[in-house]
């Protein structure tokens, strides 16, 4: 920005010198009589305009090369905010981004009279896996889970790793007895998997989860939301796991 301020301002002195120039010049035109004294002064007009054309040229040029800069930086910058709001074993949204999409996404159903749900899930006896397998193992099982809970979501939809063993969906748009259906169904499917994790192709048993479904009431904040979808996943668990709790 500064190299473009510089640019600006170097050309605004350039501009202001030609001006006068050809200020100078026209009155001088009204004076001149002969042949000889026109060519020369129409000559001068001319090499002035060409040396104001060829700085207007590098001007454009130099603005070119900093706005593709600038839109380098641009993504860049996208990129490593993206990156920071990514979780960096599952790929998956972080907790920072499930905050912000939250909050959005509660904003935005109130704001236009329409249904949001949040589903938390948490993987049952996940301690057993990393205590019987290795956290390495255990690592790849979180990252087979969000690969099955991302493929089961669409559209505006949105999975993060909510912490540990724990993922959280947001629903926007959804009403909390298709929000069930989906939950439902990714308990299902991680269920009926055959686990099979490393090179060696080594079975782990069966995976599940136990999931808390809850629908944005009126009034509600985003941390009373979260609050109840995480009671109802708690019931869910109390209840013998790897089931659906609203």
């Amino acid at each position: 920005l500064d190299r473009i301020i510089t640019l600006l301002k170097s050309h605004s002195e350039v501009s202001r010198i030609y001006s006068a120039s050809l200020e100078n010049a026209g009155r001088n035109l009204i004076e001149l009589t002969s042949p000889e004294q026109l060519r020369v002064a129409i000559g001068y007009l001319i090499a002035e305009n060409n040396k104001m054309r060829k700085e207007t040229n590098n001007l454009q040029s130099h603005l070119d090369e900093s706005h593709q800069q600038i839109e380098n930086l641009r993504e860049n910058l996208e990129e490593a905010e993206e990156t920071g709001m990514r979780d960096p074993l599952t790929a998956l949204w972080n907790r920072r981004a499930f905050d912000h999409m939250l909050d959005l996404q509660v904003e935005t159903a109130v704001k236009n009279n329409t249904p949001v749900c949040l589903v938390l899930a948490d993987i049952d006896h996940f301690k057993k896996v990393n205590d019987g397998f290795g956290h390495l193992i255990g690592d790849e099982i979180l990252r087979l889970v969000a690969g099955t809970i991302s493929k089961n979501v669409k559209g505006r939809d949105f999975v993060a790793r909510f912490g540990g063993e724990e993922f959280a969906l947001i629903l926007p748009q959804t009403a909390l007895e298709n929000a069930l259906k989906l939950a439902v169904q990714i308990r299902h499917q991680l269920e009926i998997q055959k686990w099979f994790v490393s090179k060696r192709n080594q079975p782990v048993g069966t995976i599940t989860a136990s999931f808390g479904v809850a629908q944005l009431q009126l009034g509600e904040s985003k941390e009373a939301l979260t609050g109840r979808a995480d009671s109802k996943l708690y019931e869910a668990k109390l209840a013998g796991r790897n089931r659906v709790a609203s």
